[in-house]
């Protein structure tokens, strides 16, 4: 496998990297309460803006298999609030040491492909100093272990373990007055799992 990193994406690169995309975050429509499928135009407009850096896995044959993306300029990312970053993490960001990946995907679950992605960014993040922030809803860190892994996977590139923290936080809710509606889910309520913190949040 062969890792790209475009600066833009394109024509029938830009469909094969839709299709991988589509195929992952189409199973969370169902799973989260809030949307996280782009759609088609959104994420033409992602692969086409140049402030943020396209990663494509590529097997032999030329199909792509995992993507990501990232950027260190956080204006490129509209949901995030810049004043958050520069009153907490003052230094990293005035220094452009932030690193954002809004979106990470590999094909049928392809560990090797996810590891390919995940490696490269670690090192990029160890060559620069950087943070290196994600968003990740509850469905993919509980069900799928997605942060665990990728803290499996940085911890063995290291000689020390890479600190995680969950800076903020964000609940989402559903009221029943009637007590119509959630009748037979009251014991469906979630956990609230205690995070591995290793590190000191601000």
């Amino acid at each position: 496998m062969m890792l790209k990193s475009l600066a833009s994406v394109d024509g029938d690169l830009a469909t094969l990297a839709w299709r991988v995309y589509h195929a992952c975050f189409s199973q969370l429509e169902t799973r989260a309460y809030q949307r996280h499928l782009m759609t088609p135009s959104e994420f033409t407009a992602q692969m086409q803006d140049e402030r943020v850096d396209k990663l494509l896995v590529l097997d032999d044959a030329g199909q792509v298999v995992a993507l990501a993306t990232v950027t260190t300029d956080l204006a490129a990312v509209p949901l995030l609030s810049l004043p958050f970053f520069e009153d907490n993490y003052s230094d990293a960001y005035a220094s452009g040491r932030i690193i954002y990946v809004p979106l990470i995907a590999a094909a049928d679950h392809d560990r090797e492909a996810f590891k390919i992605l995940v490696e490269h960014v670690y090192y990029l993040a160890i060559t620069r100093g950087c943070l290196v922030g994600m968003d990740v809803c509850r469905f993919n860190d509980l069900q799928r272990h997605f942060v665990r892994v990728i803290e499996l996977i940085t911890n063995r590139l290291g000689d020390e373990d890479c600190y995680v923290v969950t800076p903020d936080e964000q609940s989402l809710w559903l009221f029943d007055p009637s007590r119509r509606n959630l009748a037979g889910n009251l014991g469906r309520r979630p956990a609230r799992p205690g995070r591995r913190s290793m590190g000191v949040t601000p």
